[in-house]
């Protein structure tokens, strides 16, 4: 009798796993139809849903399945827990956090050095000689690369001394020389002499001291990378005709201070009137480290 019943329900079993099952997946929120939904028993038969979310279970080989789609969660079921729908729920993608290093950004200036309160040690320059160039070194003291932002001068008046026809000292003061105007480059450096090379920019930028202003300041929009050799600072006069059609006299000259011994500045001029001329460091950058006053917005 028992083996009787036995054998009545495995037939009862097995017609009911042999029938077709059509079931139709849907999206729990939007209650759309889902495609491409597995149905993936544990013996390795596989199905899968239409584009219209349905899909027909020919065979039943066992009673375990997974229901998968790579966009939902996954449903670890029984074939006799199945409706005719199946609801997938969305999967929550957590995206992984993503550092991005934050940019520094950092003004660069001389430091003075405590020698610069001797009034031989700072002050002005001499106004920017016609047909000659004028470069300071900028060394990158960084060990990083880093971008120019921006470059700050402080454009000055200034005084010229002479001999009268009596031999006797005469002193000119040029006022408001500091709103001239005058052309600004930067350069590549020799590695080999340590000169400038190679203009970075292929015009010269014309920079003037607005009325009232202290500090004149080129913006660079895009950004000049510097390596470990550092750059110049390149400056230079208009011609004579253009300062006189503009009622200026001469060119500016600008704040030196004696800086700290901690970083050797450079500064080198070039006579452009004859054309052997070369690029030779002016005295006081040798004795005193006298440089340009300039103030550099840089990130890195």
């Amino acid at each position: 009798m028992k083996l009787l019943l036995v054998i009545i329900i495995n037939l009862f079993i097995s017609k009911i796993y042999s029938q077709n099952k059509i079931i139709t997946t849907y999206d729990a929120t939007k209650n759309t139809a889902i495609e491409n939904v597995n149905f993936i028993f544990n013996e390795g038969t596989k199905y899968r849903s239409d584009k219209n979310g349905k899909v027909i279970l020919k065979s039943i080989p066992s009673e375990n399945l997974t229901i998968t789609h790579i966009a939902y969660d996954s449903i670890p079921t029984k074939i006799s827990f199945l409706r005719d729908t199946v609801f997938l729920n969305k999967k929550i993608t957590k995206l992984n956090e993503i550092l991005i290093p934050k940019k520094k950004i950092k003004i660069i200036y001389p430091k003075k050095s405590v020698a610069n309160l001797n009034p031989r040690n700072y002050g002005t320059s001499a106004p920017l000689d016609e047909k000659s160039k004028y470069a300071v070194h900028i060394p990158n003291n960084l060990s990083v690369t880093f971008f120019i932002k921006s470059i700050t001068l402080e454009p000055t008046d200034f005084t010229v001394a002479y001999f009268n026809e009596n031999d006797k000292i005469k002193s000119k003061h040029y006022k408001n020389q500091k709103y001239a105007p005058f052309k600004l480059n930067l350069y590549t450096v020799d590695s080999v002499y340590g000169i400038p090379d190679q203009p970075i920019f292929e015009n010269d930028f014309i920079l003037k001291l607005e009325d009232g202003k202290k500090y004149v300041t080129l913006k660079l929009d895009n950004q000049i990378e510097i390596n470990n050799t550092g750059f110049f600072i390149v400056l230079s006069p208009l011609s004579k005709e253009e300062y006189e059609n503009l009622a200026f006299e001469r060119a500016p000259a600008f704040k030196h201070i004696q800086a700290n011994k901690d970083i050797e500045y450079k500064v080198l001029t070039k006579n452009e009137r004859v054309d052997y001329s070369i690029w030779k460091q002016t005295q006081r950058s040798k004795d005193y480290n006298q440089v340009l006053y300039f103030e550099l917005e840089i990130e890195y």
